[in-house]
């Protein structure tokens, strides 16, 4: 069997247990993911009557984690490449949960700043890793319905730490709530080491990390048939590791440049609203927990639109469901 054969079988197959065990690990770490980037949002009004912190450094403190994820996206990423996309998992949950536990002890808006940073990077190169996974190791029948959940899972780690922040906040301060937020990562951890495969497109096309050991224990897994010596790809297949360099060709250069605006402008919407919407709502006059409460209804239904593109996009294309939500929430 070629290799060709085997990835059309993992395309158009139904998926088996290990498959969705590992689309279900990369779940889980995008939860986590959600509940770090959104628990600053529910913290900065307990943190600005504590520090006396005025607007502009409020908005610095929001800014650290996002400048952290783009830099990490850009920055830790590629070297995937190079590593692995599990190996960066990895690397980068262990520097999530550190820095997440270490936010709970500054004393200052200066540290907190610098750990948030540190937390952005580590996310920043965790989500496109696990992209990759999930849309590996789904079949095309399930592919879209697992990354709408996966979206759905960042939004719903934000409200389970909204309503956790309620209670922590009130009870314990709001250390408590990057105390839990990194034992839920340092849970985590051991599950990605043991659970969470590498991706079949690295060990067949990294040259420094070709193992038939790893290839044909993968494929077990994936209950398909081994091979006897290291597979030689086809031409096809090495050009396949090129390709991305087409979305700056003539013909996708348009596409390139749509989304890169569209998901730029959605992101700078959603993350103004996430993170000020608690903030603006203390200023008018509002509890704390009100504020939270707020904050916490529109991640829900963020969630509701996640799981509803994902199971819409089995029936409709992608495009006609994505510009449905995209006038919807212009409106």
């Amino acid at each position: 069997m070629q290799i060709e054969q085997i990835k059309y079988i993992i395309k158009n197959r139904k998926m088996n247990r290990f498959q969705i065990l590992a689309v279900f690990i990369c779940i889980l770490i995008s939860m986590i993911d959600g509940y770090d980037v959104m628990t600053i949002a529910f913290v900065v009004p307990s943190l600005a009557e504590l520090w006396l912190l005025s607007p502009e450094k409020i908005g610095i403190l929001f800014s650290a984690g996002l400048i952290g994820m783009v830099s990490g996206a850009i920055i830790i990423t590629p070297f995937a490449d190079k590593y692995g996309r599990r190996v960066i998992i990895i690397v980068c949950l262990l520097l999530l949960s550190t820095s997440t536990i270490a936010s709970g002890f500054c004393l200052n808006h200066t540290q907190l700043i610098v750990a948030r940073f540190i937390s952005g990077l580590a996310i920043g190169a965790i989500m496109p890793s696990i992209n990759t996974i999930i849309a590996e190791f789904s079949s095309d029948q399930s592919r879209s319905l697992a990354i709408g959940i996966m979206a759905a899972s960042y939004t719903t780690g934000s409200v389970i730490g909204g309503i956790l922040c309620i209670t922590l906040i009130s009870h314990l301060g709001w250390q408590y709530v990057y105390f839990l937020g990194g034992a839920f990562s340092c849970f985590l951890l051991p599950l990605v080491f043991w659970l969470l495969p590498e991706s079949l497109e690295f060990i067949l096309l990294n040259r420094r990390y070709q193992s038939l050991a790893k290839l044909n224990h993968l494929l077990t897994k994936l209950s398909l048939p081994t091979f006897a010596t290291f597979p030689q790809l086809t031409y096809q297949s090495s050009k396949e590791q090129k390709q991305v360099n087409l979305i700056m060709t003539a013909n996708f250069i348009k596409t390139t440049l749509l989304m890169t605006v569209s998901v730029s402008t959605m992101m700078i919407s959603f993350y103004f609203l996430i993170n000020w919407t608690p903030k603006i709502l203390v200023y008018l006059g509002y509890t704390k927990e009100m504020s939270v409460t707020a904050s916490l209804v529109m991640n829900i239904f963020g969630i509701i639109g996640g799981l509803s593109i994902g199971w819409l996009s089995k029936i409709y294309s992608v495009q006609k469901i994505t510009s449905l939500m995209a006038f919807i929430a212009f409106y």
